[in-house]
């Protein structure tokens, strides 16, 4: 019996992993243009005895808020556990990323928010992007180093780095492995420099 459920359990959770990979839908009328990109989470630490870990990666659950310039309004693209960061059908506009989260969860149940905004990263100022018809923008990967710094009960102080990788291959086959029979690979990719003049 337990063999059987602990089974029925792997299978189960075998399934889960395939659906949360092939969860971008599909071209459509209103569904026809894609923003893809990648991102991962880095941080740092000095040894301590509140529960923060020295060192620890994550490319699951990283919030990347992008907001359209014409209307305000905000899209939240939240990343998988490959680093995927996806929306489709966003309304025409040009687009900017506003904003960058991650909860992070300590031992204790310490828990603390890394929100990031573009008054904190001036790079992401000149970040910049359009919807293209029929067409998908692949956003590159981005990179978010947290480094702490200092360390008290109620608070604790740390310095950030973001990096834009403008490898766009990398990021098109990291799609086009989690994707393999998706209809955007046929769709013309666009950089979002390359989107902003179509």
């Amino acid at each position: 019996m337990k063999k059987r459920f602990l089974s029925f359990v792997c299978a189960a959770f075998a399934a889960l992993l395939v659906c949360s990979c092939a969860s971008i839908s599909e071209p459509t009328g209103k569904n026809n243009n894609l923003i893809y990109g990648n991102i991962s989470f880095d941080f740092k630490c000095f040894p301590n005895n509140y529960g923060f870990p020295e060192t620890y990666s994550d490319k699951n659950g990283i919030e990347v808020v992008v907001q359209n310039m014409n209307t305000d309004k905000t899209y939240i693209l939240t990343s998988k556990s490959n680093g995927e960061i996806s929306k489709t059908g966003l309304p025409d506009g040009i687009y900017r990323i506003k904003r960058i989260k991650k909860e992070q969860k300590m031992e204790f149940g310490y828990s603390v928010d890394i929100d990031l905004s573009r008054d904190d990263i001036p790079l992401l100022n000149t970040f910049q992007f359009s919807p293209v018809e029929d067409s998908a923008v692949n956003l590159g990967s981005l990179k978010l180093q947290i480094n702490v710094k200092d360390i008290d009960p109620d608070k604790f102080t740390y310095n950030y780095e973001l990096s834009i990788i403008n490898n766009y291959e990398q990021t098109y086959n990291i799609f086009a492995d989690a994707h393999a029979d998706s209809s955007w690979q046929e769709c013309d990719w666009f950089t979002p420099q390359e989107s902003l003049k179509r």
